[in-house]
């Protein structure tokens, strides 16, 4: 029998165990062996000849009662309904009130749990004066938009996701899901989606001579330049930092990508290639040791004046800072070209030509998707469909190639792919495609992936995405409803399947380019991923004109795709250990912006919280417990200073370190694909400023920029650098971390500590004798912007930024005490604890 009382055990097992056993037994309706029924029996027949209804009433009296008593039992042991039994992942509110949304199998059931009194009304008519109020749900929705804008795809993530107003958007922070770790699964081992269509994008036209003296003088000076012929082409896309005019390296403003219109041709053969290069783009098997394409160079034409257009993609926090100096570089670049030209004129009697740059607003019309994953390959394949009159030779080669990319990473970095693809809802539901192994004949137990075969080309990078027309979007606004689909798709021999595409129906111009989060010196990956390289991900990034994002999105998620927030996003590029823009860019406005925010929802969280319940900031000996202090780290202040966070009046503060200010240097973040190697280089050197300042100009008379105007050391002084800390040891360091320096001395005990730990000492006794670690105050030398623990590497992980000058001194310590294992040793400490952990510190490069 059922417990008499809710608390009591019913057996042994686990909790899932008892409470199927308590609900089986609630369900079991208890019986009374027949005595005396009232029923006498007609012994020629064998049937009842007559029923005393009394007797009989008596007799079931038991079998009546356990049945009443038995479906209370079963009401109240009832504690999930139907839409409660499903996954999580199935799981929607509206299934609660709605039972066209539980699965067909359980809507019976779920009809008899519907509560007929507190069912919805359906098409409730309003009288004439409230219909005549009533506003549609389109002006409901564009009313909602004043403040901020809704992406396309807003309703299903309203839905899925805790949403937030950023940037002058309504963005989707998270999955409900409490966990990141299925995301994190899916960007490592699957695909995982995220609609990054709140990125601006901004068009510039011009000629070709006019935008690359533009982007010199915005651009970042390290690395290739943005018109060298790798990029100027179109086959691939570059991603720089952008910086006010001719402030390199100060006035640090974004990360961006550009993305240059390849030329209007059909093939290659219009560029005037020599032979050896037609022998290249001809010769398929023309791999390198390494499993990557040859880049093929291509001749640029000689005129001048040919008309080029370049996109250039931006954070929406730094946007309008971007299109400001760009319209200040556009006039600069262009009186600079008219004074020249004047000049010349007087000199050489020539005619001046007017030049022009244009600049657009692309925000609007160029929406875009980011698949990242291994899978993103396969899942790109299923869903698109490209279009039957395609020519180009070289695009059927990539299309039948890209089904068998075991992962991004073997597909050129940046490269640009254009093409055209019918409408994808025609072909919903889609199917992933799967790629192929080749066996090998002389190993039958061993497998290789396809090796990816096409290199980068002009043609293949072809695209009516760039056209006016179809930008803003005109003719291509979807010609069909998802309804007129569905009746279409009714009336086939076999309802439900899959629509043949006709004349009438769309074709939609795309382009795709691969995506890769790893640093740009890190560009040759081979085919087959490996330890090292599974701490990256690479991906897609789908470019597709403005109102054709729920066409592609509900394909895309049908594949089994996850779809994550900025959280998501946040983590795949700390997980791949870089710097996350704006967050870990310190010096930046759009960085300040964020750091105030943040400052300002933990203080008045702080300050809600009782007096015993909070941390005390000075117990712990933390200064700046809001903002990370810039001005410590480099000693433009002292830690006697008042804590900025704390003074009423900020102009009194400003005023009091004003002259302080004018005696040091700027403060600015070294940035670029050479930081590595420069800051190792000039650490070497018996002047390190004059060294840093002699590299610097070297790169701005590279890009034509005049010397900059200071000494070595001031420049030295304010310099900035970003590093990643790797834990020695258990924990994680949180934001906000302050990052310490370390005393050879200490450091030396802390190395045979870690070594005693490699060579078996308990786990546990040297973590506890690493933890007690304290630091002092006077040997901050940085701090910690983005912390947490890495998922792909099974330790804590931090993005951080440290002086230069005082990284140079560290790297001349353990160069005088000939350090070789565990270099460059730092302490760091959270703001809410006085133990420090140890962490090895690595300069980071763009």
């Amino acid at each position: 029998m059922a417990p008499k009382r809710p608390h009591e055990d019913v057996g042994g097992g686990s909790s899932k165990e008892r409470k199927k056993q308590r609900i089986t037994q609630a369900r079991t309706i208890d019986t009374q062996p027949g005595q005396g029924f009232g029923v006498v029996a007609n012994t020629s027949s064998g049937l009842p000849s007559a029923i005393d209804i009394e007797k009989f009433t008596e007799a079931r009296s038991f079998e009546i009662s356990a049945m009443q008593s038995a479906r209370e039992s079963v009401e109240g042991n009832a504690t999930q309904r139907v839409w409660q039994t499903l996954p999580r992942s199935l799981r929607r509110r509206a299934a609660s009130h709605d039972v066209r949304r539980v699965p067909v199998r359980l809507r019976e059931k779920a009809r008899t749990e519907m509560d007929t009194v507190k069912r919805k009304v359906l098409n409730k008519r309003l009288s004439k004066a409230g219909m005549s109020k009533a506003i549609s749900k389109t002006q409901q929705y564009l009313n909602r938009q004043r403040d901020k804008t809704w992406l396309e795809t807003h309703i299903w993530h309203a839905k899925r996701m805790h949403m937030k107003n950023l940037w002058g958007y309504r963005l989707a922070e998270t999955p409900t899901e409490k966990s990141y770790r299925p995301s994190h699964r899916s960007s490592v081992h699957s695909s995982i989606l995220h609609d990054a269509s709140y990125f601006g994008t901004i068009s510039i036209s011009g000629n070709q001579p006019v935008l690359e003296r533009l982007l010199n003088g915005c651009c970042d000076c390290q690395g290739s330049s943005p018109g060298a012929v790798r990029y100027s082409l179109g086959s691939r896309a570059q991603d720089t930092h952008l910086y006010k005019w001719r402030s390199y390296p100060f006035d640090l403003i974004a990360p961006i990508t550009i993305i240059w219109k390849p030329f209007s041709i059909k093939n290659e053969d219009d560029l005037n290639l020599s032979n050896t290069e037609k022998t290249k783009v001809n010769n398929k098997k023309n791999v390198s040791k390494k499993g990557k394409e040859k880049e093929v160079l291509l001749s640029l034409p000689t005129d001048p004046s040919t008309k080029r257009t370049l996109w250039i993609r931006v954070h929406p926090s730094a946007w309008k800072e971007v299109w400001d100096t760009l319209k200040e570089a556009s006039s600069y670049t262009v009186n600079e070209i008219r004074k020249e030209q004047e000049k010349d004129a007087e000199q050489n009697s020539t005619t001046i030509q007017e030049e022009s740059i244009d600049l657009v607003d692309l925000r609007s019309s160029v929406n875009c998707f980011e698949i990242m994953g291994p899978r993103s390959s396969q899942v790109l394949k299923g869903v698109l469909s490209a279009i039957d009159q395609e020519e180009r030779e070289i695009f059927h080669q990539f299309w039948s190639q890209l089904r068998d990319v075991q992962t991004p990473a073997a597909v050129p970095r940046g490269m640009v792919i254009g093409f055209k693809v019918n409408d994808p809802r025609l072909g919903f539901p889609p199917k992933n495609a799967k790629a192929a192994i080749l066996k090998d004949n002389a190993m039958p137990s061993t497998s290789q992936p396809v090796v990816f075969s096409v290199a980068p080309s002009v043609s293949l990078a072809q695209s009516e995405l760039w056209g006016e027309v179809e930008r803003h979007g005109g003719p291509l606004r979807p010609r069909f409803r998802k309804k007129d689909l569905d009746d279409r798709r009714r009336q086939n021999l076999v309802p439900g399947t899959h629509l043949w595409p006709q004349k009438q129906d769309d074709r939609i111009p795309l382009l795709l380019m691969q995506r890769s989060i790893c640093s740009q010196s890190s560009n040759t990956i081979p085919a087959r991923s490996s330890p090292v390289d599974s701490m990256h991900i690479h991906g897609w990034s789908l470019f597709f004109p403005a109102h054709w994002s729920m066409a592609f999105f509900t394909s895309l998620t049908h594949t089994g795709t996850r779809v994550g927030g900025l959280r998501e996003r946040r983590t795949q590029v700390f997980e791949s250990g870089l710097p996350d823009f704006p967050f870990d860019y310190p010096c930046t406005i759009a960085y300040e912006q964020e750091a105030a925010l943040s400052a300002q929802a933990e203080k008045e969280a702080w300050e809600r919280k009782p007096p015993a319940k909070r941390v005390e900031w000075g117990s712990v000996d933390t200064r700046s417990p809001w903002r990370a202090d810039w001005e410590v780290v480099l000693g433009f202040s002292s830690q006697l200073d008042p804590d900025p966070a704390s003074v009423s009046d900020p102009d009194l503060l400003r005023t009091q370190r004003e002259p302080e200010r004018t005696q040091h240097g700027r403060m600015w973040l070294l940035r670029g694909v050479d930081v590595r190697e420069l800051v190792h280089s000039i650490a070497h050197t018996l002047d390190p400023g004059s060294a840093l300042l002699d590299e610097l100009n070297r790169y701005r008379n590279k890009r034509s920029l005049a010397s900059l105007a200071l000494t070595g050391g001031v420049l030295l002084e304010g310099a900035l650098v970003p590093v990643k800390l790797t834990i020695c040891g258990c924990g994680a360091p949180n934001d906000l971390a302050a990052i310490y320096d370390i005393d050879p001395d200490e450091a030396d005990k802390i190395r045979r500590l870690l070594s005693g730990k490699q060579a078996g000492d308990i786990y546990g006794d040297t973590d506890q004798k690493l933890s007690e670690l304290t630091a002092e105050n006077n040997r901050i030398i940085g701090y910690v912007t983005t912390g947490n623990y890495s998922l792909s590497r099974g330790q804590g992980l931090a993005i951080g930024t440290i002086s230069l000058s005082r990284f140079i001194t560290i790297v001349l310590k353990e160069k005088q005490h000939h350090v070789n294992s565990y270099p460059f040793l730092v302490k760091i400490k959270d703001r809410n604890s006085l133990n420090c952990r140890v962490a090895t510190i690595q300069i980071l490069s763009s």
